[in-house]
């Protein structure tokens, strides 16, 4: 029965698609044009040159910050914690320094308060302040704000060594950051060093700057012959309050 059936189905098929096509329509798509497939455009990363002038630049346009560091050498171990109030151009910065060869380790701790002009020293933890006459003391700790004294005339002077170097990336408290090594590269006073600083050839640099849309710096390793530590911003553009002591 079903080899009677086949032909009266072929039959069918065969009348719909005449019928179908002399209506003008067609029961069949037509193939679909090929489309040429685009090569994929990568952005060339960005040159650490400019993403570090970026970094530098945002720094220098913050109200404030935080800024921790770590470190020493052989005979002795330092931290510091520093609040900076860009904005009321003065700083709190908290001292610690110990020493690991005595027995009893000599430990001292100084908390300075600097404004533009003066320093204000305690060495009781905040008891009592004696005002430091010497207004140079303040330029000592690179004026208020370090971000200040970071050239960016240095940074393009050296945009052939910084750019040549290999690109590193980590992340750090979960950001990603780029690593970018300044050796034996001026660029100004950095962490209070000076121009004139006779050793600022043995010392190396490197910064970890955030890739983001407003890149800036997060870590600061500073590593020397004698010394090494680390430099970590935090609390940008929170608010703070920092008191000048009123000295009797």
């Amino acid at each position: 029965m079903l080899h009677k059936l086949r032909p009266l189905a072929f039959g069918l098929i065969a009348l719909s698609l005449t019928i179908s096509l002399a209506l003008g329509g067609s029961s069949l798509a037509a193939p679909a044009a090929l489309v040429k497939p685009q090569p994929t455009k990568v952005a060339a990363p960005i040159k650490n040159s400019v993403l570090f002038k970026q970094a530098v630049l945002n720094m220098r346009a913050l109200k404030s910050y935080q800024v921790d560091f770590q470190g020493g050498a052989e005979v002795y171990v330092v931290t510091e914690t520093a609040t900076i109030d860009v904005t009321g151009r003065r700083s709190r910065w908290l001292f610690k320094s110990e020493s690991v060869v005595e027995e009893p380790a000599r430990v001292e701790i100084n908390l300075v308060v600097l404004t533009a002009q003066y320093s204000y020293v305690s060495s009781d933890g905040g008891k009592t302040y004696k005002r430091d006459t010497r207004e140079a003391y303040a330029a000592t700790r690179s004026e208020i704000n370090t971000w200040d004294t970071i050239s960016t005339a240095d940074i393009d002077r050296a945009a052939a060594k910084l750019d040549s170097q290999p690109l590193r990336t980590g992340r750090i408290d979960g950001v990603a950051v780029r690593y970018i090594t300044f050796q034996n590269i001026q660029i100004g006073g950095v962490m209070g060093l000076s121009k004139q600083d006779t050793g600022r050839a043995l010392t190396d640099y490197e910064f970890a700057v955030t890739l983001d849309s407003k890149p800036v710096v997060k870590t600061l390793l500073e590593s020397a012959i004698e010394y090494a530590g680390t430099y970590t911003w935090s609390k940008l553009n929170q608010p703070v309050k920092i008191i000048v002591p009123v000295v009797k």
